[in-house]
């Protein structure tokens, strides 16, 4: 994806040496950080030095195939940035800003066989990691250097607010079906650093160290669902979802304070409950959820489809007090398409992850409160969070009818 430029400034590679690219400008030389592309965009060169009046010595962020002298160089105008908000929670970007996954983990019974009327769920989830993990399941802790390795420390902080309001029918369609209907907006503050850490490329025992950062926070993309089907029978229950995502949040391709994605999610997901004992106190749940993305609002990139397996154990130790474990495994199932895909869309994503529970009701039938410690593993491509969760239930007993 790449940055948004000022005036065209214009440049030529002098001399490719693995990784480091000395180009020349004949109007000015851009600044020491400043984000440099070749092939449309393909190759991203960062500024490390100024060597003269005219030239610059950079390093190659992305693989320099194709790269040779008095190959066209374009200053970008600015530094490498990278997109914050509502992706970093639970997209995840890697370092250029491309979206990789949306996933996020509910409560074991949130889509067991509803009462009727309204229902209120309150999303709140506190996100935190100081790892990304590559396509082969190792941290990333450097770039590579020709003289010596460039250490990169990674930070992520993020806190998610989804607000859920539910409402389901009192009549029945369907063989018994319950319809529902529901919408959820989305509130995301989060915030990424990187340090790194370099050898000097002109005077190797010099030390160059800085600090990327960027915090936005926001209302993001809005979550619908106009059509939910849910059947309950004495020992299972089984509901399905048709939900979309539409593109509400601010976004632009490469503007660090988006906090939007840039396209459309078609969602169906489905739930499935089995209740081994009369009085339901245990369930045991089986999910999937099945994703296919729209094109980005200002470039030719179209993510890949996505799939994820929902698992989790219920149970009740009084009619006021449950325990819970559960999982969810995520996979990107097709490549990223579009003539602006620069990077390798064979290399797909994939996480899983684990969550505890209890849930204690406050208010007899009426108000339930949740916290939830989960964390990730077998990660590829993404960070490896640890994450908290605080989520209310709230059931008024409104618009319930008959």
């Amino acid at each position: 994806m790449k940055n948004k430029t000022g005036p065209t400034n214009l440049g030529d590679v002098v001399s490719v040496r693995g990784s480091v690219v000395d180009i020349r400008f004949d109007a000015h030389v851009p600044p020491i950080y400043s984000l440099l592309h070749a092939k449309d965009g393909e190759i991203a060169i960062e500024v490390l030095a100024q060597l003269d009046a005219h030239r610059v010595r950079g390093i190659a962020l992305t693989p320099t195939q194709g790269l040779a002298r008095g190959l066209a160089i374009q200053d970008t105008g600015g530094p490498l940035k990278a997109p914050v908000g509502k992706g970093i929670l639970s997209r995840m970007f890697d370092v250029f800003g491309k979206a990789l996954d949306r996933e996020g983990v509910k409560n074991v019974r949130d889509m067991a066989h509803p009462p009727a009327g309204l229902f209120v769920v309150w999303y709140n989830a506190f996100t935190g990691s100081d790892s990304y993990i590559d396509r082969d399941g190792n941290k990333i802790e450097s770039i590579p250097g020709i003289v010596q390795d460039t250490r990169l420390d990674l930070k992520l902080d993020a806190f998610a607010s989804v607000p859920t309001i539910f409402w389901a029918s009192h009549f029945e369609i369907l063989g018994g079906a319950r319809y529902m209907a529901g919408i959820a907006p989305n509130f995301v503050s989060a915030e990424i650093s990187a340090l790194t850490e370099r050898p000097g490329i002109i005077n190797p025992d010099t030390a160059y160290v800085r600090e990327h950062g960027q915090r936005n926070s926001g209302f993001s993309d809005l979550f619908v669902t106009p059509l939910g089907l849910s059947w309950g029978r004495e020992k299972a229950d089984a509901t399905v979802f048709y939900s979309f995502y539409a593109p509400t949040g601010n976004y632009e391709t490469g503007d660090p304070e988006s906090v939007g994605l840039g396209f459309w999610t078609h969602q169906l997901q489905g739930r499935g409950y089995f209740y081994p004992k009369p009085d339901k106190s245990t369930a045991l749940m089986l999910g999937l959820i099945y994703e296919l993305n729209g094109k980005l609002e200002d470039v030719d990139v179209t993510p890949g489809e996505r799939f994820t397996l929902e698992w989790g154990l219920s149970q009740y130790f009084s009619s006021r007090f449950e325990a819970s474990v559960q999982g969810g495994h995520n996979w990107q199932l097709s490549d990223d398409s579009g003539a602006d895909v620069y990077w390798n869309p064979t290399h797909h994503d994939r996480k899983s992850t684990v969550a505890f529970g209890a849930t204690y009701w406050a208010w007899d039938e009426r108000l339930a409160v949740t916290g939830k410690y989960a964390f990730d593993f077998d990660v590829r491509q993404r960070f490896d969070n640890d994450t908290v969760f605080l989520n209310l239930l709230f059931v008024p007993g409104w618009l319930a009818g008959r």
